[in-house]
């Protein structure tokens, strides 16, 4: 991957020992996912230190862990920070059990360690607390196609589709489910759709 020489925010004041917890959740916001992983990691563990209950903080973390060694064994470094944000997330859930935030968190810790089934009811309490959030319909989506159980996976991804058409990225997990179940040609119009124009109906 080439280098970036991209400018990030970074908090107003320059001097980190003063930097606020949303300060540092910003910083590590602006790095995650590009080349910087370790001072992303860096700035959510300061949010972590600053705010022990912060449920973005410790999954962020997690998540940062887990793409580092994802195509290799996963360390039990790895493995104890998504428990780590998994608990946190339950111990959000106990003060404020319509937190759909936590519960977005905890599914995704969960799918990280491949645990779909117990990640499933988590992305059910977030369409329930938030019909129109598509995150819960294509997270669980996500976590029934890692169950294999594709054609209910193709259904959330649909109500994703029907919540609002112009997210047609949404048709490239549709292509990949179809693509599992043998359905190439459906799978490659799928492909084109995530590609292409809106059909004229969205």
């Amino acid at each position: 991957m080439e280098e970036q020489q991209e400018d990030h925010p970074t908090p107003p004041d320059s001097d980190a020992s003063v930097r606020t917890k949303e300060q540092w959740l910003r910083v590590g916001r602006d790095l995650c996912g590009t080349i910087h992983s370790t001072e992303a990691l860096n700035a959510f563990e300061e949010a972590i230190r600053l705010d022990p209950t912060n449920v973005e903080a410790y999954y962020t973390k997690s998540y940062i862990l887990y793409s580092l060694y994802q195509d290799k064994d996963i360390p039990e470094e790895v493995l104890s920070a998504s428990q780590e944000a998994i608990n946190v997330a339950e111990q959000a859930l106990l003060l404020n059990p319509n937190d759909a935030d936590a519960y977005f968190y905890k599914g995704m810790a969960l799918s990280d360690q491949g645990r779909y089934e117990e990640a499933i009811p988590a992305y059910e309490q977030i369409i329930r607390l938030e019909p129109t959030n598509f995150a819960g319909y294509h997270n669980k989506g996500n976590a029934l196609a890692g169950l294999n159980r594709y054609e209910e996976a193709i259904s959330m991804y649909e109500h994703v589709l029907h919540l609002d058409p112009s997210q047609r990225w949404v048709y490239t997990s549709i292509g990949h489910a179809l693509r599992s179940l043998g359905r190439e040609t459906e799978a490659q119009r799928a492909y084109e759709q995530a590609r292409g124009p809106l059909p004229k109906n969205a």
